[in-house]
């Protein structure tokens, strides 16, 4: 079989070939791919493969492939949002 065939026959599985009823699989279920990924952290290919390589990021290897659970990377960004400081005034610069 070709690598080619292997992704075919990935695409064409589903949650009922697994048993799980298709209603049962959401948006937070499927596994995006690193160009997917990239557009939703809104950078780089590389740099998703950059976090992948350090560990930085939660993924899944699918035989020599990485994928991402939607759900990981909505987590991601929510443990790295940086709240803003309390507004002190209009004071710029010094006096």
């Amino acid at each position: 079989m070709t690598c080619e065939y292997n992704l075919q026959r990935l695409a064409t599985l589903t949650c009922s070939s697994f048993g799980v009823p298709s209603s049962a699989m959401t948006d937070q279920d499927a596994l995006l791919t690193v160009v997917e990924a990239a557009e939703l952290l809104a950078t780089s290919e590389r740099h998703v493969r950059r976090m992948v390589s350090e560990r930085r990021v939660a993924f899944v290897k699918v035989g020599h492939f990485v994928r991402f659970r939607r759900a990981d990377l909505e987590a991601f960004l929510a443990e790295h949002r940086i709240e803003p400081l309390p507004s002190l005034g209009t004071r710029r610069g010094p006096r």
